[in-house]
């Protein structure tokens, strides 16, 4: 399914300056955008590709998982006040744990693709 979306494009005359030089280097207003270096155009979205959206759902799954982990964490030091060398463990384990599972997974989603 493909959006159409309108939106303020950059004018094509004048690359957005709302000004054109004649042969005479006078500046002029633009007769495309009338001087606003901008005009509205049509713009399609196409939707995401199958491989992009998987990549996408990794990274929401990836963020989703830090948050959660990231609430337990402050959790539990509020609760347990570990000691600076504990803190720094907990934290290295969960962002190996997030990078571990997006580098399988961009290098599984390669070797099994459909």
């Amino acid at each position: 399914m493909i959006i159409q979306m309108e939106q303020e494009l950059i004018c094509d005359v004048c690359n957005g300056t709302g000004y054109t030089v004649d042969g005479s280097a006078r500046k002029e207003v633009c007769d495309a955008c009338y001087g606003l270096g901008s005009v509205k155009g049509v713009r399609e979205n196409v939707p995401l590709s199958p491989s992009k959206r998987r990549i996408r759902r990794a990274l929401i799954y990836t963020f989703t998982f830090l948050f959660i982990y990231y609430g337990i964490f402050f959790y539990s030091y509020v609760r347990f006040h570990p000691g600076p060398a504990a803190t720094i463990i907990i934290l290295l384990i969960g962002h190996f744990a997030a990078v571990t599972y997006l580098v399988a997974f961009v290098l599984f989603s390669s070797v099994y693709t459909q």
